[in-house]
Formats: C-alpha cells, structure tokens, sequence
C-alpha cells in the first residue's frame, strides 16, 4: 500500500477511535458473549485524538507541494492532547530546530507550554528557544515557573535553569540553586544531580578567586566555604559509590554514575582518594562497556603523578583493542609526540587516518609527522590524492619537495601557499618560519636577491627577534652584500643572545668577509671550544672553520675542519668542499 494510501488509513482509524463515545450492539451480539460495551477511557481518547492529529499532520505532508508549515498545527495539537510524548515533541520541533526557525517553532509550542506548565521537555525546550532569540532573563524566569509549577520534582529542571544561570553570569544564583534542590526530598538521592552541583559550586569557587584582584578576607572564607562544601559532596558521593559497587552502573541507559564522581574526584585534585577509588572498582571494570572512560580517569591520575612508565605500559594495553575510542586514540598519539616516541606515534595517526580518510587536520598531521621521520615519499603519497590543498597543507608539501632534493616545486608550492593563504585573509599564516623557509629555497635556488627581500620583510615583521637579525645578516655577509649593515645585524642579534652558536659563527663569518680573518678566527675557536660541533648538523660551521683556518695559514687545520664538514654535507656542497681538500 502507498505511503499516502497507508496515512489516509491511519488518519480514518485514528479519527473514528478518537470520535467514538459508545458503540451500541444488539442484544443478540450480548446473548452470543461478546463484548457490548467498547467506550475507551478518558486517557484513551485523548491518546487516540493526538495520533489523530498526527495522522493528519503526516497525510498533510504527503501532499504535493506541500510544507511543514502546513503539517504543523496538526503536530502542535497532537503535543497539545500528549506533551509527554518525545517522539511527537520531536516531530513538532525537530525541522524547526534544524532550519534554525526559533520564531516558528516558538509559536508552535507556546499553546503547548501554556496549557501544560509542568510538562517537562516542552519548556525545556521552550527555554532554550528563547534563549537562542537573545533572551536568556526570559528563559531564567520561565523555567523559574517550571520548577515551581514542578514542585522541584524533576532534575532536569534544575540543571537547566542552573545551567542558565552560570551562562549569564549568575554563579551565585547557579550555585544556591543546587543547594535549594537538594533540600527538596524527591532530589537528594539523585546522584547526577548531586555530582552537577558540587562540580558548580568549585567552579564557582574558583571564579570568585580569579575574579578579584585582591581577595578581601571574607571573599576568602566565602571561596573555602564553596570548596568545603563542593569536596563534602564529592566524598559522600565516593563513599555511596562504593557501598552501591555495580549496582550504581547498572542503568537502562548504560550510564555509569562512578564514573561521574571519580572525575570529580579528580577535578577537586583528590588524587590519593581517586587511587583508592579506581581500586575499589579495577576487578569489576575489565571488559566492562566503560572500561574506556575508567582508563581515561586513570590516565588522569598517572598523569598528574607523572609516572610517564605506567602511562606508557597502559597505553599500549589500550592499543590492543580494535575497538578504543577516537578520544582515547588520539590523546596515545599525543601522548607518543610529547614524548618523542615518534615510531609509535606514527602508527597511532595512521590508524586514526585510516578510520577518518576524509579528515584533512589527520592527513596533514601524519604527513608532518613522516617528514619528521624524514619519509618524504610516504608525506608525498599521503598527499597525492588531495586536488586542493590548503595553505598550510601546500606549506607542508614544499618542506616534502625540500626533503626529496626538488627545490624548484618547493619553491613553487611556497608561492602557491602565499597566494592560498592571501586569498583566504589567513594572516596568521605568514609567520617567520614561513619568511625563513622561502629565504632557504630561494638561496638555494639561485633567488638570492629574493631571498634577502624575503629575509628583510621577517626582520621588518619582528625587528626585535634575534633569529631574524641573525639570518638576514648572515644571508647578506654569505653573498658578499652590505657587509657593515650585517655586521651591525650580527651583533644586535649576539648582544641578546650572547651563547648562541649558531650567532657566533656568523659573527665568524661576517669578520672572515671584511678581511678581519684573525678577528673571525678568534671568534671560531671560542666558539668550538663550546662543542659548536655538536650542533653542526650540516657541516656549515666545520666548513666555515677550514676557510677562516686556511686564510690565517693553518691548512692542516683547515683540511682537518673540510674533512669534518664533508661528513655531514651532501649534494653541490660536498662537491665545493671536495674541491678545497684536492691536493
């Protein structure tokens, strides 16, 4: 049967049900048994007209070229006979809330929330529609009616208005409110409730603080009264858990209220009473549906104590599991970062970009992460099926190109992520390492006088920062260009940074091309006496000691210095250096 054929079947059965009073058989029919007398009960009837209206609404809706503007006050009547109804609130308002028509579906609930004041998720609903029109005083006072109306018998109530509260900036009123709730009877046992306020008033604590300038005494003792009062709460609960055990996880809903305590328990920075915690609860928790969150808190826990072995040991048994949770992937491969474990980090991205292969902050996140393990090809090849590449993912490439010896598409993806980065009015893109990195490519791309115009906008952008000063008159003294401006750079840069190796070599460097070559070899020897070496990755500072040695007359020197710095060189560079160590 057609959908429409099946709503028109529904919407006759529906009206007749809802329509009859009494239907009147023969005596006859009496005399055989059968049942005479079908009047529905009062809440049948009205239970019957909503699906009626609904019906309707569902037949309306079916039309041709019709809209749900024209379904609606058949929807709203259907929430009027049963506000208790989610399915029939969600019908009402779920295409409402979707289009963001908070106008619309505000007037198709007002009849609702006025002839049912107490009915709970209409006006909670109600609320928050008013709040999302910018009037959040109105949506404080109507659920203010709620819960009075209510007789503070439903904890949604008070976790809405007190939510209300503190985003208006009323963490006082937020704050009595818990302490109002959980007078009334019908709210003291309801563990959700009770852990929701005492995570507010430590909030709310805390605020107090941060706020003043100058704690007053009092404002003080009013801070320790908040926190005695949130941490009192936070234990009871801890102790309720424990007495319940399983019990307190055993919900329809699969939620599991230990959990909620033990993370306050750790937001109050309860940590030896959290240990204990976790250990009342770590028999029953293996292979349980929240074995995840439990991990999760016990992360927080080794963390705080900053056992980096058991954090480490506890990862890797998570990582067993096919099944963990995005959250708790993602925080193992930050946790690998941090830690300069970039092996296993790798592996960790490559499974979460395995699993999201259209997230493109995970593509270019283990792209980075391959050139940091200097495997350019497989950055390359993560990329490839990207057609447009964002600014910072065209930036990233170019360093890929760089690594792979193509300095001419480094270049080309370098510009290409300036104009991306322009287009889209991404300032923030434009840092010194970008200024630092084209400077690199263009030098080594024969651009020189581009490089140095790159190099002059960084020291521009921060004429303070000594890398800055340091690169543009090293770049200028390497090419023989305004040699006493790059001195004056050098120094500004050396004088705050006086250790800096990488300063003094081109403190070096910049005497050796005025012709000061006992000046530069004075500075190199200092500056190899403080192991300079080590921090030579690429041979420069060896190769620039053979020179400045060989101009003073020391050639056993210098050839001893070229040879260290053919080790380290490659390329154009350990074919110029060859050449000085020829006899």
């Amino acid at each position: 049967m057609p959908s429409r054929q099946k709503s028109i079947f529904l919407l006759l059965v529906l009206a007749l049900v809802a329509n009859a009073g009494e239907w009147h058989f023969d005596d006859a029919n009496a005399g055989a048994g059968l049942v005479t007398d079908l009047r529905l009960s009062a809440s049948s009837q009205v239970e019957a007209a909503a699906w009626a209206e609904y019906a309707k609404g569902l037949y309306i809706l079916g039309g041709k070229g019709a809209t749900f503007a024209d379904a609606a006050p058949h929807f709203s009547r259907a929430l009027l006979h049963l506000p208790d109804s989610p399915y029939l609130l969600r019908t009402l308002v779920g295409p409402r809330l979707v289009a963001k028509d908070w106008s619309a579906c505000m007037a198709e609930l007002a009849p609702v929330v006025a002839a049912h004041p107490g009915a709970v998720m209409p006006n909670l609903v109600y609320a928050d529609l008013l709040e999302e029109m910018g009037k959040r005083d109105e949506a404080i006072e109507h659920l203010q009616k709620t819960l009075a109306t209510t007789a503070w018998g439903d904890a949604r109530v008070v976790k809405e208005l007190a939510q209300k509260h503190w985003a208006a900036k009323q963490g006082e009123a937020a704050a009595d409110l818990y302490v109002q709730a959980l007078r009334h009877e019908s709210l003291r046992d309801n563990v959700t409730l009770a852990c929701a306020a005492a995570a507010i008033w430590h909030a709310y604590a805390e605020v107090l603080l941060a706020e003043a300038t100058e704690p007053s005494w009092g404002l003080r003792r009013q801070v320790a009264s908040w926190r005695k009062r949130a941490r009192r709460q936070v234990m009871a609960l801890a102790k309720r858990m424990e007495a319940a055990g399983d019990a307190s996880a055993s919900k329809e809903s699969g939620f599991d209220e230990r959990l909620l305590v033990g993370s306050l328990l750790a937001d109050l920075g309860e940590w030896k009473r959290l240990e204990e915690y976790i250990d009342t609860f770590a028999p029953t928790l293996a292979g349980g549906a929240s074995r995840f969150a439990w991990a999760d808190l016990r992360l927080r826990l080794l963390g705080q104590r900053q056992d980096i072995a058991a954090m480490r040991s506890l990862y890797r048994e998570l990582l067993a599991d096919m099944q963990l949770p995005r959250a708790l992937l993602f925080a193992a491969g930050e946790f690998y970062l941090e830690h300069e474990q970039l092996a296993e980090a790798v592996e960790v991205f490559e499974r979460l970009q395995g699993s999201e292969p259209n997230n493109m902050g995970l593509r270019l996140q283990l792209a980075h992460m391959y050139l940091q393990a200097d495997a350019p090809q497989k950055g390359m090849a993560l990329l490839a099926p990207v057609s447009v590449l964002p600014a910072r993912g065209l930036l990233l490439r170019a360093h890929l190109w760089r690594r792979l010896g193509d300095q001419e598409r480094a270049y080309a993806d370098m510009k290409k992520a300036a104009e991306t980065a322009k287009a889209g009015k991404d300032d923030d893109f434009f840092s010194i390492g970008y200024y630092f990195t084209l400077a690199m490519i263009c030098e080594t791309t024969g651009r020189i006088d581009e490089a140095i115009e790159v190099c002059r906008i960084a020291y521009k952008r921060e004429p303070e920062n000594p890398a800055c000063a340091n690169f543009l008159g090293y770049l200028l003294a390497d090419h023989n260009r305004e040699l006493p401006y790059a001195r004056e750079l050098i120094d500004q840069a050396l004088a705050k940074e006086p250790d800096s190796i990488a300063y003094l070599d081109s403190r070096a460097w910049v005497y050796f091309r005025l012709g000061l070559v006992q000046d530069a070899m004075i500075v190199m020897a200092d500056l190899l006496q403080r192991d300079g070496e080590q921090e030579d990755s690429e041979g420069v500072i060896a190769d620039h000691a053979g020179d400045i040695y060989a101009a003073n007359g020391y050639m056993q020197l210098a050839r001893f210095y070229w040879g260290l710095a053919l080790d380290k060189a490659g390329g154009e560079d350990a074919r110029r250096i060859r050449a000085k160590l020829a006899p």
